[in-house]
């Protein structure tokens, strides 16, 4: 893996500093793998291919409660 440096708003920093290194590590495959996807799309705007994720697997079933407990976890 490569290093890169992304600028976040403070909260999200923070709340990423506090959390434990196996959630941290556990989250960077999927994180790359977003980025991934996005960075393919032909999409240049990143919400607009957010919101048409969200849409998708929505439809597949997984919802913001979901998604809540997901980021929730210790």
């Amino acid at each position: 893996m490569e290093r890169i440096v992304l600028e976040v708003k403070p909260e999200t920093a923070r709340r990423w500093r506090m959390k434990s290194r196996k959630v941290k590590q556990a989250a960077i495959p999927n994180i790359d793998r977003l980025l991934n996807i996005w960075l393919d799309s032909q999409e240049e705007e990143l919400w607009p291919f957010l919101e048409r994720l969200r849409r998708d697997a929505e439809y597949k079933g997984f919802n913001d409660d979901i998604l809540a407990n997901i980021l929730n976890e210790p």
